[in-house]
């Protein structure tokens, strides 16, 4: 077990035990190791006890160090901290975009949730509704239909079967196993 895990280890320990002293010490060595995992879980950490702006500027960083080693949790904490904006991170559309495309790549299922909903709105890239529902269809099979009722409350399945009707059947289905696909076909 590397020194990373056994900081970790010891940070739940005390974590557990409400001693928080002892466990933001613990995560914090885990980060100095300089594992994604040490970095994304004293994020997470101060981001969950954060008491001041120093604490919220502190887990920011640690998050996004972790999401450039690529840390799938990391990625989405920072999409979606990109996607509202913070007193601490200004809101950006285009960055918000890149790190959930990040995530759907890797498989996330969240990751292809958040690309589908910025191509369906314009955030961060140009409103393509045919990639939209391409990567919405993509984020709902890949959560086993666990995004459904969040999808249908956000209007995006109806915006998916709209695309659907409107399209050529062969160019639709072809977007489903790939979402760039569709641009050679048109």
């Amino acid at each position: 077990m590397g020194q990373s895990e056994v900081q970790h280890d010891l940070a739940r320990y005390y974590e557990q035990q409400k001693d928080t002293a002892n466990a933001r010490y613990h995560y914090e060595l885990g980060a100095r190791e300089g594992t994604a995992r040490g970095h994304s879980e004293y994020g997470f950490y101060l981001d969950f006890f954060s008491t001041c702006r120093a604490d919220a500027e502190e887990s920011f960083r640690q998050l996004l160090t972790a999401a450039k080693q690529g840390d799938l949790q990391a990625q989405l904490e920072v999409a979606a901290t990109y996607g509202i904006g913070t007193k601490i991170v200004r809101k950006s559309a285009k960055q918000e975009f890149f790190w959930y495309m990040k995530a759907a790549r890797r498989g996330s299922y969240m990751g292809a949730f958040g690309v589908g909903r910025c191509y369906a709105h314009g955030f961060g890239v140009k409103r393509d509704l045919l990639m939209a529902r391409a990567w919405l269809h993509r984020a709902l099979v890949r959560s086993r239909g666990r995004l459904e009722g969040l999808m249908e409350s956000q209007g995006l399945i109806d915006l998916m079967d709209s695309v659907a009707q409107r399209l050529p059947r062969h160019l639709v289905k072809a977007t489903l196993h790939n979402p760039g696909l569709y641009r050679l076909a048109v």
